[in-house]
Order: structure tokens, then sequence, then C-alpha cells
């Protein structure tokens, strides 16, 4: 207990810490008896081992965060010191892997699992998925580039490779990225306000934006001054999103998501929070229904949670929240235009501030519309599986003769997850998306 009595005073900074080796069943309780393991990583000095009984201490007696933000908004104004400790939220085996990896190169915890965050629409992931390769050829759990990857790959799981692709390898080398990058142990969250601003320790903010955009960008495009929303940053939209999140996710105990088309965070298999009902999370709930800042809510809130009979395809059929929203963030009248597909997904991304342009109707404009506007849009060819999806991507075809579109929620009651309207068949309602169809084109806001 006295060395954990220094580690809260000048955490990390006397030793460079190991902990337990990172496994599936680290997720269980260890023998409080065992011997402290250490091993030593590429690059990360080992001088003392902590016990279990240590590693507990640290999860469970450190305050995580201290939060005075509005639940409405991402107001700012505060810098938040951040503590070692992962919350509760954070679920196993996530929460002992990050705290292993932090601790290893002396960064953190914190900091590691709201990239993961970031990097995968905000969802707990089996270790196991078959991570998506994004359109510019990022890779893995972590997202890195293969040129990124060769200069900072750890072989996390002691296994003699280091896999892109593996969750321990990826983990331990954005810990290893981190650390050589100026992320401490007690680095703070930073200001939203203004999140680059240079300080030392370097704020989790201003190294998330890095991290996303390049620290060349963020050193010759920003200053200390620059604001989220500062014109310029802003055409850079994936970066921007990127540092919301992190501030969001962060600020909020990994309970509430800080970009559009992301749900709050929540593990692969179980409802997102806040999905079935309405609430804040960038902005507030209005009595439609709709939440600013985040799509996959206000289409959940727009649309029925169970199957209609055929022919339900008037507005007095559809949901109230959803005779309310259309009109007022849409506008398209005539021709079963409450059962039109490409009016309720566009009806959803314009009332929830995903996209104020998208296309009213039409599932041939809107398909062009997406290939046309890589700025706002990754445009997701190599989908074969619904593990590879992200709640808010958009699916979308049309062959010249029709077309259909609608939205992946993520997982839902009674195995619902996506929701849709059907023209001149039904109003929207929830739908179940077992296998990815090659005909639609599946779009994926940046």
């Amino acid at each position: 207990m006295r060395l954990l009595n220094h580690l809260k005073k000048i955490v990390y900074l006397a030793v460079a810490l190991s902990v337990l080796w990172p496994s599936i069943a680290m997720a269980q309780t260890a023998s409080t008896d065992a011997p402290p393991v250490c091993k030593k990583l590429d690059g990360a000095p080992r001088q003392e081992c902590l016990t279990q009984n240590d590693i507990d201490d640290i999860l469970n007696n450190t305050p995580y965060y201290s939060s005075t933000a509005d639940d409405c908004s991402l107001t700012g104004g505060t810098t938040f010191a951040v503590s070692v400790a992962l919350p509760d939220t954070v679920p196993e085996p996530f929460k002992s892997l990050f705290t292993q990896a932090a601790t290893a190169f002396n960064t953190s915890a914190t900091y590691i699992a709201a990239l993961y965050m970031d990097e995968n629409g905000n969802t707990w992931k089996d270790f196991n998925t078959a991570w998506a390769t994004s359109p510019d050829g990022a890779k893995g759990p972590m997202q890195f580039m293969p040129i990124t990857w060769g200069g900072y790959q750890v072989d996390g799981n002691n296994d003699g490779v280091k896999d892109i692709n593996n969750m321990y390898d990826a983990v331990y080398s954005a810990a290893n990225m981190a650390a050589k990058n100026g992320v401490q142990s007690d680095s703070p969250l930073g200001d939203i306000n203004a999140p680059f601003k240079r300080t030392t320790p370097k704020t989790m903010l201003i190294a998330a934006a890095a991290y996303n955009w390049g620290g060349g960008n963020v050193d010759k495009y920003t200053t200390d001054t620059t604001s989220i929303d500062d014109p310029l940053f802003a055409d850079h939209r994936q970066a921007q999103d990127y540092v919301k999140n992190t501030y969001a996710v962060v600020s909020s105990g990994f309970t509430k998501s800080g970009k559009a088309g992301y749900a709050d965070p929540h593990s692969a298999g179980t409802p997102a929070s806040g999905e079935a009902t309405s609430g804040p999370v960038m902005g507030c709930s209005t009595s439609s229904g709709v939440v600013a800042g985040n799509l996959v809510t206000t289409a959940v809130n727009l649309a029925w949670d169970h199957k209609l009979p055929t022919g339900s395809k008037d507005r007095s059929d559809a949901k109230p929240s959803y005779q309310d929203a259309m009109p007022k963030y849409n506008g398209s009248v005539g021709n079963d235009e409450f059962s039109d597909c490409g009016v309720f997904v566009s009806t959803a991304l314009i009332a929830s501030q995903a996209d104020q342009n998208y296309p009213r109707r039409g599932t041939g404009g809107q398909l062009d519309y997406l290939r046309s506007h890589p700025e706002k849009y990754i445009i997701l060819d190599n989908i074969t599986n619904t593990s590879q999806l992200l709640p808010g991507d958009v699916f979308v075809y049309n062959d010249g003769a029709g077309g259909h579109t609608f939205i992946y929620t993520g997982p839902l009651a009674n195995g619902f997850n996506g929701v849709d309207a059907s023209w001149h068949d039904h109003v929207p309602q929830v739908k179940k998306i077992n296998a990815i169809d090659p005909q639609y084109t599946v779009a994926r806001l940046k």
C-alpha cells in the first residue's frame, strides 16, 4: 500500500509499472496471493512490478472524472483532470487490457479507451471481430495505417507475431504510439472550446486530433486558440467529429456519444443506451423524438418498434413523432410520402443534423449524392457481413427502375438492427439485416 500511496501522488514517474499478462481470463478475479508477473516489451522499460492487489486498488479506489458539462451540449470551458483508473462503464476485458497497455508505456488508459471508441463507432466489439479496413487502408481495431504500424508495432499477446488485426497487439501498439507522442498517464482531457492548446503534458483532445488527422496538420493549421468550430478545422469534418467524440465519451464516463451517427457507447449484441427513447446526446431531444447530433437515436425514435401490416402507408399509420418530423424537416408531399424509404432516411439525416443537405427524396439522386461527397461519406465497398457495420451506416441502391434505402442501427430489441420505410407498403418501422446484399452501396458518415 505504501507503493500505491506514492503512485497516486506521482503517477508512474518514479517507476515504470508492469502488470499481469493480458488474456480473456483477465476479466476474472485473480488470486490475490499470486506473485507479480512482468514482461519486457519493446521500448517499455521495467523497474518494478505490481501484484493483482495493487492493480485492483488502482482500478477501484481512484476517482475517475469530474464533469460539469451540460447534458444538452458539448459546452466546455473546463479542462478535465482524468485519473489513472477507468470507470466500470468500460467493460471487461477491455478495462484490464487498456489499463495494462497504458501502464506498460506510462500513458493514459482513458485516452486509449477513447481512441478505441472513436475507431469503432462507440461499440465494445468481440476481440475476434473481423475488423474492417477503411477506404484509406487503415486496419484493425485501432485503425492503424500500415506505414504508421511499422513505427509503433508491439507484440501485445507475446505470441511472436505483431498483428495489426489482433486486439492485444493493436492496443499495446496504440499505447506505445501515445507515449512516444507525449500522452502521459496524467494527461488531462482538455477544453472543448480550445482543443488545440499546447500544454505539458499534452491533452487528450490535441492528441486525438493528431491520431486521426496527423500531427503535421495539427501543427500547421491550428494554434492554441483555434476553436472546435473554426471554419478551417470544420473543413476537416472527420477530425472535428473525432475530437468531439473523444470529449463526449471521456467527460461522460464512457456513456455518451459526441458524433452524429454514432450511438452511445454499448456492447456489440446489446441495444445502445438511449436508442429506444429520446434523450440528450450532443443536443437536446425535441417533442418529435429528434435528437440533434445522433442519427441512430433520431431514426429509431421516428420508426415503430414492431412490424406493421402490409399497406400501412398513410400518415395516420406513421408513428406520431414521424408525423411531426417529416413535414418539418423534409417537406415532401404527395404519392405516399410517409411510406417513402428515401424520404424517411433523408428526414432522419436532416433532423439529426447529420447532413442537412441530403436529398429529400429519390434513391437515385441520394446514391449519386453519397458518391459525390467524399468529404462527408466513406463508401464501403468491402462490407461482407453485419459484424463490419457501424450504427448509422446508410444502405442505398437504385437500378434505374427502382431502389431502396435504410439505416443500420446496431442491435435493438427482439433481434432488429435497422429501420426503414417501404413505398406503398409501410411507414418507418424496425427491420432485421441478416446478410449484406451486394446490390447495396453502404455509406458511413465521416
